[in-house]
């Protein structure tokens, strides 16, 4: 069924290629040709003893993410197990450059480029897909332009079931993440809180203080011996 060309994420990619898993891919676009994409991609466990069990197919995962942090490739995975006896493996990738993308995501099926025609940064993906069980596809920009994606929500267009062509032109994501503008926006929040009790603080030690008189009731200075309205020793 499969050739024994590559391992790890190529083979799982091959294996899908050949009708074979299912897989959920969702990829961020960022400023200077930057990514990050997840994978998730789930065999049953036919397809696994396919592979030789999952000890080698892990065991060449571990392989390749050696061989991708040389090129500069941050990624990881990790492995989740279904009720029906199947395997999900979610791959974490991210690093720089569109032909990188092309090769490692969508094993070189897809044309990326970006295009400064009209004045702004536009990323232009198109995908040819075929002989997947069931392959959901999200694309992440700071805004779509323009897809034929099933539904758009904000920057994201998804394709519930690739079957023949994929297409988008996109804008550039934010480096800064959902995530990263609540924390900073905490932080600002946490800032402010914080000046205004130390304003407070400040005002407070600036206050003079008083203290009152036993015998009439007068205020007097703090460091006053004796009430400056009966002569009280204070």
């Amino acid at each position: 069924m499969i050739k024994k060309l590559a391992m790890g994420l190529f083979l799982l990619l091959t294996l899908a290629l050949a009708g074979c898993g299912a897989i959920e891919t969702h990829v961020t676009f960022y400023p200077e040709e930057r990514w990050d994409a997840k994978m998730g991609i789930t065999l049953t466990a036919g397809e696994i003893a396919t592979l030789g069990g999952e000890a080698v197919l892990e065991s060449e995962l571990k392989k390749e993410m050696t061989k991708y942090k040389a090129r500069g490739i941050e990624y990881s995975w990790n492995k989740s197990h279904g009720s029906d006896g199947s395997t999900t493996y979610n791959l974490s990738l991210n690093g720089q450059g569109w032909d990188a993308l092309n090769e490692l995501v969508f094993s070189n099926s897809a044309q990326i480029y970006t295009d400064m025609s009209s004045g702004q940064r536009r990323i232009h993906f198109s995908y040819y897909g075929s002989g997947y069980r069931s392959f959901t596809l999200h694309l992440t920009g700071g805004r779509i332009i323009s897809s034929d994606a099933d539904e758009t929500r904000g920057g994201t267009a998804i394709w519930y079931n690739v079957i023949g062509s994929a297409e988008a032109v996109l804008t550039e994501a934010s480096p800064v993440s959902a995530i990263g503008k609540a924390l900073i926006g905490l932080a600002v929040i946490g800032i402010i809180v914080g000046a205004g009790i130390l304003f407070r603080t400040r005002r407070r030690g600036r206050m003079p203080s008083f203290q009152t008189c036993s015998q009439c009731g007068a205020q007097n200075n703090a460091s006053a011996k004796f009430c400056m309205r009966c002569g009280q020793p204070l």
